[in-house]
Order: structure tokens, then sequence, then C-alpha cells
């Protein structure tokens, strides 16, 4: 999904495995995956969700978007947010007047993560999104100055509060009261006979027949 999305849709400059998957070292046992599952159990929107003290993506390979000391930007509290991403289903259901998934992942993720101890979350989004995350009220600020990529236009590196506070805000915004996230691997999908049945069962707010499942990873680069 991501080779579709980032590499032929958007043309990033990724590298692409002989299997035809998209994945990097920040692909291994400690990533979580999220995804949005439609009613046919389709993907249609994903992310990927690290912790950030061995490895970050934005301090790592993206140094020139952080002003600071990196090591004052990471920790075991603090995870990273990468790859996000919604189909072109799902973004044709938006044009449409469906959810928007990309958001409801988001937050779903962030949730996931608040959940697990992580009241910080590093990110790198379009100005644009940034521009879109102050007007909504969103507790995030720049890690230093924007920077223009080849990939993705004009970037720049964000750091989120991610506190219980800034769940229940982010979840209001978006109309959700219930929890949003499920993690579950494909036996427990199968066993429950369907992801909404499966998410019924652990009283996960379901929408429009749409559902946020976080996977567990089942492989890692070794």
């Amino acid at each position: 999904m991501r080779t579709v999305h980032f590499v032929q849709e958007r043309n990033w400059n990724l590298t692409v495995r002989e299997d035809g998957g998209e994945y990097d070292q920040y692909d291994d046992l400690r990533t979580i995956y999220g995804l949005a599952i439609g009613k046919f159990g389709q993907v249609l929107a994903g992310v990927r969700l690290r912790p950030t003290d061995d490895i970050c993506m934005l301090t790592d390979d993206l140094p020139q978007l952080v002003a600071q000391a990196p090591e004052s930007l990471t920790g075991p509290d603090v995870w990273e947010l990468t790859r996000l991403f919604t189909t072109r289903e799902a973004r044709e259901q938006r044009k449409r007047g469906g959810a928007d998934l990309k958001l409801d992942l988001l937050v779903a993720a962030l949730e996931y993560a608040n959940a697990n101890g992580a009241y910080r979350v590093l990110c790198s989004f379009t100005m644009r999104d940034y521009a879109a995350f102050n007007a909504g009220g969103y507790n995030i600020r720049l890690t230093g100055l924007p920077c223009e990529t080849p990939d993705a236009g004009l970037i720049a590196g964000m750091e989120m509060s991610n506190a219980d506070d800034d769940i229940f805000g982010f979840k209001r915004r978006i109309g959700r009261v219930a929890k949003s996230w499920l993690l579950a691997n494909d036996m427990e999908v199968a066993l429950a006979g369907a992801v909404e049945a499966l998410g019924q069962d652990n009283g996960v707010d379901i929408q429009a027949s749409q559902f946020d499942v976080t996977r567990r990873p089942e492989w890692g680069l070794q």
C-alpha cells in the first residue's frame, strides 16, 4: 500500500524491495501499524508509529528540520508518527462527503500512543498541514525552520503534545467519544468473524462502516 501511495502516486524517491514493499529501518519489531479498514475488509488508510528512544526519522534522517539538540526531543515517552496515507478509494469517498479517514486515523494513532505512555509525538508534515493543525487548535510546534524537499515540497518537523487533555480535545473535534483504536492481529480478526465484530466486542467507536485498527507487525528487518 505504501509503494502505491508514496512511490507510484506521489513519485517519492523511496526504495522498493524485491517483494514490492516500501519499508526501511523504521519498520521493525517495535513498529506499530495503524490501519483504517473499510466494511469489506479493505485498507483505506495507514500510518506508522514507533518509539524514539533508539532511532528517529526526524532527528536521524531530517536533521535540517531540527534546531535543538536531538536528544532533547526523543525519549521513551516520545513516539514518532510517519507514513500517514489514504488510498484513492478513501479520497474519493471523502470527495463524496464521506469521513476524513486521514484525520480519523491520526487521532486513533495518537490515542493509542497516549495509552501506551507516549505523551509527545514527533512527525514531519507539509506547512499546509501545520496550518490546518494550528487552525484546529492542536497543541503543536515546529522543531525548526521548514525546508523544501524534492519529494514532499515544503515540510517541517513538528512536536505535538499528546497528554490526556490533548486526546480529549482531538476526539471532541471529530465527534468521537468511545475508544477509537483496537490492537489486533489477523488471527483475532478471523476468530471474531470480521473487524467490525471485533471492534464491537471491545467497545470501539465505529462510524460510517469505517474502523480504526492497529495491527501488530508480523515481520521486521533483520
